[in-house]
């Protein structure tokens, strides 16, 4: 596919050169970097200790490649930075995730939409489900009037009730109905899909389908940025034509696909209420030993739902849940000091982590300590032989996950050094850490949500939507 992709883009390389000057094509590729500028949110771009990720991420190191040019992020705090740096020429290409203007700007390109994306009408589980515009006239709506006119809506029916708030995130309005300030929101689908997992309590009533969100990036309007926005509609088109850009979407929704509702229900609840009591003393311990606090947390919450007097039938306690044998091993006197156990439980995870084979990278590294830290160094390194007799890559942790329960079948375990192992539970433990670690990473970004005005977008709305009322209900 990337072959592909290169061989459309040499050919546009040719044309523009020809049409708008050699000059204009030197300018754009002399670096050998394709810089980005972005916003950090979920759905457009951040890091972890696997590295960047992200939908607008993904899209643009796609497009450097097929570019042959490096990607470079510079993160922004706020769409308005992140057009200042395109607009200071810090920055090749803006990519935001979402539209930001209807009214054009001289000193700005936009690409043709990657996404359209629609406007969907949110509200809180247990209550009665809208399921058309005309549900809503007896409802408190929050919407932000700058990318959802309130006029607009009247002029659909009689709807008195608004809450308009001017340049508010998805995150804002989405808030007012956990708080109740509103009893549904209007709100970009792509963005709600994102991150419904992060309010389980929240559905989705319907999705407005006459709306239209065309979103694509942005270039400055100069000869290099024509040249790249000739070369961006190609690339766009042919990703999308492919099927590469709904690869990539995929890849961006599925990080919590698989975290059931009542999970992330559960998760929410201790979030917002013990959380708060621990996690200064998670956070002082992650930097003692040079972690991210975010994965600190989650394993402390896997092992214990963050409860340092958690104790189990097997005999392991605390807030890390060390056994006797562990806890001696780290010098932990009290296995119910908060601190004790943190700190012996994060000098555990790292003792496994750098016990593994040099040439295991991550996100894979991460991932098999986990599984170590569930299950003993000894019974991963047996699934990781298995891995590698049944064909698989046993430096790999999704090869490894497809052979850890067979420590559970006598007829492998049998054959390994350390015997049975219950290693369908090390491959849940890893995946739930992963789920509660990428929520918290999530929640922090949100968290830090800037509330700085910024230009937005005005719905286009499909031809005769208007006179026929035509809403859709999923």
């Amino acid at each position: 596919m990337k072959t592909c992709l290169q061989v459309i883009i040499s050919a546009v390389f040719f044309i523009s050169a020809n049409q708008l000057g050699c000059d204009s094509f030197s300018e754009l590729t002399k670096s050998g970097e394709l810089t980005v500028s972005t916003v950090n949110n979920p759905h457009t771009h951040y890091s972890d200790h696997s590295g960047s990720k992200g939908f607008e991420y993904d899209l643009t190191k796609s497009f450097a490649e097929a570019l042959g040019l490096e990607l470079r992020v510079i993160p922004a705090k706020n769409s308005s930075e992140a057009l200042r740096l395109l607009d200071n020429g810090e920055a090749d290409i803006a990519a935001l995730g979402e539209k930001i203007s209807s009214a054009p700007n001289f000193f700005q390109l936009e690409t043709q939409p990657h996404t359209i994306a629609n406007l969907a009408v949110v509200y809180m589980a247990g209550n009665s489900r809208p399921r058309k515009i005309s549900d809503l006239e007896a409802l408190r709506i929050s919407a932000d009037t700058q990318s959802w006119s309130t006029d607009l809506i009247k002029s659909f029916v009689g709807i008195d009730f608004i809450t308009s708030t001017p340049n508010a995130s998805t995150k804002v309005l989405l808030d007012s109905i956990q708080t109740k300030a509103a009893d549904v929101a209007i709100v970009n689908g792509i963005e709600f899909k994102f991150l419904q997992k992060l309010y389980p309590q929240l559905k989705l009533a319907f999705v407005i389908e006459e709306t239209q969100i065309p979103i694509g990036w942005y270039v400055n309007n100069t000869s290099s940025g024509i040249v790249l926005k000739k070369l961006a509609d190609h690339f766009i088109d042919t990703a999308s034509k492919s099927g590469v850009t709904d690869s990539l979407r995929s890849k961006a929704f599925v990080s919590l696909s698989d975290f059931s509702n009542g999970d992330a229900y559960t998760f929410d609840k201790r979030i917002q209420e013990r959380l708060p009591l621990y996690k200064d003393s998670i956070n002082q311990v992650a930097e003692e030993f040079d972690l991210e606090w975010e994965l600190l947390a989650a394993i402390s919450y896997q092992e214990s739902h963050w409860n340092p007097w958690a104790t189990s039938p097997t005999g392991v306690r605390g807030m890390m849940m060390l056994t006797q044998r562990t806890a001696a091993e780290l010098g932990v006197v009290k296995r119910t000091d908060l601190y004790q156990s943190l700190r012996g439980g994060a000098e555990y995870f790292l003792d496994l982590h750098s016990r593994l084979p040099n040439d295991i990278f991550e996100p894979h590294r991460t991932s098999l300590a986990l599984a170590a830290y569930n299950v003993g160094m000894g019974h991963l390194e047996d699934a990781r032989v298995l891995t590698e007799k049944m064909g698989g890559d046993p430096h790999n942790w999704i090869d490894v996950t497809n052979y850890l329960p067979y420590l559970q079948i006598k007829k492998h375990y049998e054959t390994t050094k350390h015997g049975y192992a219950r290693g369908s539970e090390a491959v849940t433990y890893v995946k739930n850490i992963q789920n509660y670690y990428q929520t918290l990473i999530w929640h922090q970004l949100l968290s830090q949500d800037s509330t700085e005005p910024y230009p937005h977008f005005q719905v286009a709305l499909l031809p005769n939507s208007i006179n026929g009322k035509h809403w859709s209900a999923l």
